[in-house]
Parts: structure tokens; C-alpha cells; sequence
């Protein structure tokens, strides 16, 4: 399987797992493809280069993506030529995605969040839409923090 980076993607706000705790009883737990159906920022950048979602399904972080051999553009590395791991890019929208609490970006709001995802893909050349709306309750979640 020929996994290809796209130029862009879009994440569908009623679908995205993003806060962690905060939503989580909302979309679920944060992982690249939850049992809800929902996605976290780097699930729907995987699918967008070509991973099939049964590849997605219960997976965490880009680098425990099985998609035959191939690893999923920018988000992975190999570590000492032994061990595929998550590229600091990877980590670094994670961090951006779960801002768990303690984190540098524990209480930034929605907009905030969105234009940090859109940036942080600009660096590998990847424009980000964000389209449909939050489902209820995940902007008070926000506004409450």
C-alpha cells in the first residue's frame, strides 16, 4: 500500500477528539480512529494519505499504524534503524490535540486550537479546513476551563 502525503485534509469538528479528558465522555477517548467513530487531528491525516480506517480502529499514536510496511508520511521515524516511533511533528499535534491538564496548552480555546493544528501541518506543507459544527457540549467544556 502507497501511502501519499495530501496537499489538504479536512477535519469535521463533529467528528474530532480533541481535550482529552475534558470531552471525552462526549467523542470518546482520544485515538487516531475511537469505537464512537470519531478521529483524533492525526486520524483524519492518516485517512487522508490512505490508511484504511480498519487500520485506524482502537490505535493511539501514528507509530503503532500497521498499514503493511509503510509508515504514515511525517508522522513516524525510525529510531536506532530498529523501532518505528512518533516524529516530534506527530508529538508535537498530539500535544496540541489532547492538551491534557499541566500541558503548555491546557486552556486555549476551540479557535485557538484549530489555527495550532492548521500551523503545525504547515510545516510539512498540509492545509488543514475545519468544517461542520461542535457537537453540544464541547464549546462549554471550553468556555468552562
Amino acid at each position: 500500500m502507497k501511502l501519499k502525503k495530501p496537499e489538504v485534509f479536512t477535519i469535521n469538528r463533529s467528528k474530532w477528539v480533541h481535550g482529552g479528558e475534558r470531552i471525552k465522555d462526549i467523542l470518546g477517548t482520544s485515538e487516531l480512529l475511537n469505537d464512537c467513530g470519531n478521529m483524533c487531528c492525526l486520524g483524519f491525516y492518516a485517512k487522508a494519505c490512505g490508511v484504511p480506517e480498519d487500520k485506524l480502529s482502537g490505535i493511539a499514536t501514528p507509530e503503532q499504524v500497521r498499514a503493511g510496511t509503510t509508515r504514515v508520511p511525517y508522522m513516524t521515524t525510525n529510531f536506532e534503524n530498529k523501532y518505528r516511533v512518533n516524529s516530534d511533528l506527530a508529538s508535537g499535534l498530539m500535544s496540541i490535540n489532547d492538551h491534557e491538564e499541566g500541558s503548555d496548552n491546557e486552556n486555549i480555546s476551540l479557535k485557538d486550537k484549530e489555527k495550532l493544528v492548521r500551523d503545525k501541518f504547515k510545516e510539512i506543507d498540509v492545509r488543514v479546513r475545519f468544517t461542520g459544527k461542535y457537537p453540544e457540549g464541547v464549546e462549554d467544556a471550553f468556555t468552562e476551563a
